[in-house]
């Protein structure tokens, strides 16, 4: 979360400094322009002009160049504000990170011939690691890999499915118009994953709220356990390369996906108010799953989606829906193609319409359907031109939010 802390400094120094920063940074964070630290305040409480202000910021173990900026006077009792924006992780370390590591910020200030230097804790997260709805709940959508290499096995046996249960084996999303057919697709999906005989392992405790390992698409391969997230992460890549809209659901303690069964999206990414969703659930717009029974023999999905529907009826607790169509037409990428030690770092995934790209040779070897253009808008959605800085705004204010509702 993002936190603001008010640093006192030693009797030597006027100065007072308050920092807002992550404490957690993860590769997601850095590709979707989350900044490490977001302001820092430099207040001159005397009645003296402090000259030649010189801010610096740097990271204790060397992953990222000094930041250093220069301000000609903070006056007498006032704030002067910098947002060190062009302070950059490296891409390359953190999307190769396979391990957690604590270190520090830290940040030197000079005036007037003092010198003020302050340290803040921060965990630089693996790759692979969410950080929990805590942690700007949208980049949940950068977990769910619909180009991964490993996508296109389960894509062939669902496409086995479907043309066992339709007419039809086309993979073709929402282009027949029919949420009956977006529904078998989504099932199809469902019994591919269910024949790899997955295993279920339980999650951390908190997971919600402290985020975890994500086993992506090649662990659950190579592993074969997974948790509710990992799963529903699972699902939500398949449908979403079949050119359907999932979403992730986190009523608490749990994890499932959902899918819209036509062509429609939230207007936020993160929705915090499971009436909305139930009522979408209702109205038969949304289909919601329990993943964890595909670790079941022979799971049926209509089994599945009244288990899930069940637990979204209970009420109470804390709860976040990820839309994750919504994530992607506001620059929410999916994290780098990895499949076992090989990692493929294509940044390219989004196009300028907002749609993912879609691997070519997947498309060749499933000859799925071209995907028709949205020619029409449902009214449940709107659209709104937000830039970075707009985006990081919102999140920052929900984060907000969140901390004085907790």
């Amino acid at each position: 979360m993002s936190e603001m802390i008010e640093s006192p400094v030693h009797e030597q120094s006027p100065l007072q400094l308050s920092v807002e920063y992550s404490d957690r940074v993860n590769f997601a964070m850095q590709q979707n322009g989350v900044p490490l630290v977001t302001e820092i305040q430099i207040t001159n409480p005397t009645q003296t002009t402090l000259e030649q202000v010189t801010v610096t910021v740097t990271l204790e173990n060397d992953e990222c160049e000094p930041w250093t900026t220069r301000i000609a006077a903070i006056g007498p009792d006032s704030t002067y504000r910098v947002q060190p924006e062009d302070l950059a992780l490296s891409a390359k370390q953190l999307a190769t990170r396979t391990e957690a590591e604590r270190t520090a910020i830290c940040i030197s200030v000079h005036a007037s011939g003092q010198s003020v230097n302050k340290s803040y804790p921060v965990e630089l997260l693996a790759f692979d690691q969410w950080p929990g709805i805590g942690h700007y709940p949208e980049l949940t959508a950068a977990f769910v890999t619909p180009n991964h290499p490993r996508v296109v096995t389960f894509l062939k046996d669902a496409r086995t499915s479907l043309g066992s249960r339709s007419d039809s084996d086309a993979i073709d999303g929402y282009q027949s118009g029919s949420r009956q057919r977006a529904a078998l697709i989504a099932e199809a999906c469902f019994h591919a994953v269910a024949t790899h005989n997955i295993g279920y392992i339980n999650p951390p405790a908190s997971f919600a709220t402290d985020g975890q390992r994500v086993r992506l698409i090649d662990r659950i391969c190579r592993e074969n356990f997974g948790t509710c997230l990992d799963l529903s992460l699972l699902l939500a890549s398949l449908w979403e390369q079949c050119g359907l809209h999932p979403l992730i659901l986190m009523p608490e303690g749990h994890a499932m996906p959902a899918l819209w069964t036509h062509e429609a999206h939230c207007p936020e990414a993160a929705i915090e108010e499971p009436a909305q969703i139930r009522n979408l659930i209702e109205l038969g717009h949304i289909v919601p799953v329990e993943s964890t029974l595909l670790t079941q023999p022979n799971p049926s999905f209509n089994a599945a989606v009244e288990s899930a529907k069940r637990r979204m009826s209970q009420p109470g607790g804390t709860f976040c829906a990820i839309d994750i169509k919504a994530g992607r037409k506001r620059g929410v990428l999916p994290l780098p193609l990895r499949d076992g030690d090989t990692t493929v770092v294509d940044l390219e995934l989004i196009t300028s319409t907002g749609k993912p790209t879609t691997a070519q040779s997947t498309l060749d070897r499933l000859e799925l359907a071209e995907r028709a253009e949205q020619m029409s808008r449902s009214p449940l959605l709107t659209d709104t031109d937000e830039s970075p800085s707009d985006r990081i705004a919102r999140w920052q204010k929900r984060l907000l939010d969140l901390s004085l509702r907790n």
